[in-house]
């Protein structure tokens, strides 16, 4: 089980926060996961290392906290998924 939320769109000119994606509907995945866990931060990169989103994800370290890259992958071709760990941004 896991959920997503998108915290900022970094490719909006208006830099569109979660306020503007509830409306919308930003949540992606299970909701009970927003529950269950306590949210992961992540930001997501194109090819070119232009930061496009950070996101929240909540779930388990599994192959599922991919599903945010996937998710922009189609949509906006994003490649890489960086973790914060300590001070730093590491690529997952």
């Amino acid at each position: 089980m896991f959920a997503f939320r998108i915290d900022r769109d970094h490719l909006s000119e208006k830099g569109i926060t979660p306020a503007d994606y509830d409306r919308k509907g930003n949540i992606y995945g299970e909701v009970q996961a927003l529950i269950e866990y306590d949210p992961v931060k992540l930001k997501l990169y194109d090819d070119d290392g232009e930061l496009y989103y950070t996101v929240s994800y909540y779930g388990d370290d599994t192959e599922e906290i991919f599903a945010p890259q996937d998710w922009a992958g189609y949509d906006a071709g994003v490649t890489t998924t960086k973790i914060k760990e300590g001070n730093k941004w590491v690529i997952l």
